[in-house]
């Protein structure tokens, strides 16, 4: 059994919120034997710390010596589907004794109707009155079809929100599974309820909150606490830096943190090309966009190689840190909320970040092309042309589609210079990705039908799926036809299948004979839900490249 703490220290807060991950089989749950401790690297504005230590040992200290009159401070929230509820009296006897709900049921009894599929109960709650703490049980949905992931991940952060309560500063959560592989999405869900980011102010603020998450496994096999800790840093960075508005994180901020990266991961090298040296590069796309903004775009390139590698990846973000929609202005409503137009390039470096930590046997690189899309009198107009790293001229008939145009400058980088195998690109492109797959799936081009295939098992494993979109450049690629440059940069034609005609815009600006498998990830619903960033697709792009 395994205990994972994650601190996250809230800015404007002097109190760290403390996320614990208690992680064990009930085939081992006696072991006495701690197993260590890891600290992960800290992301802007907060303090990360993982410790491993022995989680029987806690809960022992806890409900062991407590009595009728002991005050227990901590609540505690057992969950599962209701099939693991049915042989699970190791996890609900040591509360027996100690809470009731006030209808004279028995922990026992309430745990059985749960297990019931037809019972009608879903969840109950037990409290300890005067002497403080509450144990709740909560079933989770388990009907899923093939598109799901291998468990219902969107229950978690809406059972969080219901039943933990900000009033106790201590809780323990149980999460009843069915195997291992159930582990990583359960894990990355629960920690997405739990964003680091915050600017609130007051006592609630400042209330210190320790929330321990233990899993209890059927099947007997080890939790790999390592890939745990790997993937939950990796999603609540990505969250993190998409959460922070343009005013605390801006282009520069971008730089900085890849520089830590690039100083504290081994065998990391970082480029950086910015302001005027992108124009005079020939990167038309991203100086373009990006060329009014008080602070300059960039493109960042982390690289990482190491010896014996066979096969390269190049991982593409979108990084527009605020788009205003340029001259093509967006209505209030539509632009509020537009700091997660960086939400590519986010998980891009989250995921990039995992990779290395997770002794990746291929070369990877991450290019960030970061930027912001504002209005003064040097910014990109529609009717202007401009020419592309790849070759290409492109004449713009729509300034708010400016990801394409960056992540154009950023493909024909990666396929002219770094030679990859696969080329991944990650982006909050298209509002047409919402008609795909919502705010729960992400929208997926790919000129390899094997690799398609790996990536939505790998989405459906992480927990953050995907779902296939037609690819059909012959078709596609002929609406961007420009009377006077070799594309336009918008296909006027709402009526087409706006999200992969996007994608093969991108993919065009891929160095001529280039033979790699282009693979776009179109995250615009999922990445930003609920005026909250959810640090979608940090977990898919390392699972997929894993």
């Amino acid at each position: 059994k395994f205990h994972y703490h994650l601190y996250a220290k809230q800015r404007g807060s002097k109190n760290p919120i403390k996320i614990g991950f208690l992680l064990h089989s009930i085939f081992n749950c006696f072991c006495l034997t701690p197993l260590g401790t890891f600290h992960s690297t800290s992301t802007p504005n907060s303090i990360t710390m993982t410790r491993l230590t022995f989680g029987k040992t806690i809960l022992k200290e806890i409900l062991g010596t407590a009595s009728s009159n002991t005050t227990i401070p901590a609540d505690f929230l057992i969950i599962g589907e209701r099939a693991r509820f049915a042989n699970v009296s190791g996890v609900y006897e040591p509360f027996s004794a100690l809470f009731e709900n006030g209808n004279g049921e028995s922990v026992k009894g309430v745990i059985e109707k749960l297990a019931q599929e037809d019972s009608g109960v879903d969840h109950a709650h037990f409290w300890r009155g005067e002497h403080g703490g509450r144990v709740t049980f909560a079933t989770i949905p388990h009907k899923r079809s093939r598109n799901d992931p291998i468990i219902r991940v969107d229950a978690f952060k809406g059972l969080m929100n219901k039943h933990i309560s900000k009033k106790n500063p201590q809780t323990h959560i149980f999460n009843l599974l069915e195997s291992s592989d159930q582990v990583l999405p359960v894990a990355t869900a629960i920690a997405k309820a739990f964003p680091r980011y915050s600017r609130k102010t007051g006592k609630a603020a400042n209330v210190p909150q320790e929330v321990k998450v233990d899993f209890v496994l059927s099947d007997g096999q080890n939790v790999d606490f390592e890939a745990v800790e790997i993937g939950t840093h990796a999603t609540l960075t990505a969250q993190e830096l998409v959460d922070k508005p343009p005013a605390d994180f801006h282009v520069p901020d971008m730089i900085t943190h890849a520089k830590n990266l690039a100083s504290t991961l081994p065998g990391v090298t970082i480029k950086i090309i910015e302001g005027e040296d992108l124009r005079k590069g020939g990167f038309g796309g991203i100086y373009g966009v990006g060329k009014a903004a008080t602070q300059p775009p960039a493109l960042i390139i982390l690289s990482y190689t190491p010896e014996g590698a066979s096969k390269t990846y190049a991982m593409v973000g979108k990084g527009i840190v605020y788009d205003s929609g340029g001259m093509a202005l967006k209505s209030c409503d539509n632009m509020f909320g537009m700091k997660a137009d960086m939400g590519g390039s986010a998980a891009v470096v989250a995921g990039f970040e995992a990779l290395v930590k997770s002794k990746f046997q291929h070369n990877a690189h991450a290019l960030l092309c970061m930027a912001e899309n504002c209005i003064n009198e040097r910014a990109m107009r529609n009717d202007d042309v401009l020419n592309m790293y790849s070759g290409k001229t492109v004449e713009v008939n729509n300034t708010d589609a400016e990801g394409r145009l960056v992540l154009a400058d950023g493909v024909a980088y990666a396929s002219r210079h770094l030679k990859p195998d696969v080329i991944v690109t990650m982006a909050t492109l298209t509002g047409a990705q919402a008609f795909v797959g919502g705010n729960r799936f992400a929208a997926i081009l790919c000129s390899d039908s094997t690799t398609e295939t790996t990536a939505v098992h790998a989405g459906r494993t992480i927990g953050e799926p995907v779902f296939p979109m037609v690819y059909a450049p012959e078709y596609l690629l002929p609406l961007f036809r420009s009377e006077i440059a070799d594309l336009m940069n918008s296909v006027k034609d709402r009526r087409t299948p706006q999200s992969s005609a996007a994608g093969h815009f991108i993919e065009a600006h891929c160095e001529e004979g280039w033979k790699g498998v282009f693979c776009h990830l179109d995250i615009a619903g999922p990445a930003f839900v609920e005026r909250r960033a959810t640090g979608w697709g940090a977990g898919l792009v390392w699972k997929f490249l894993m």
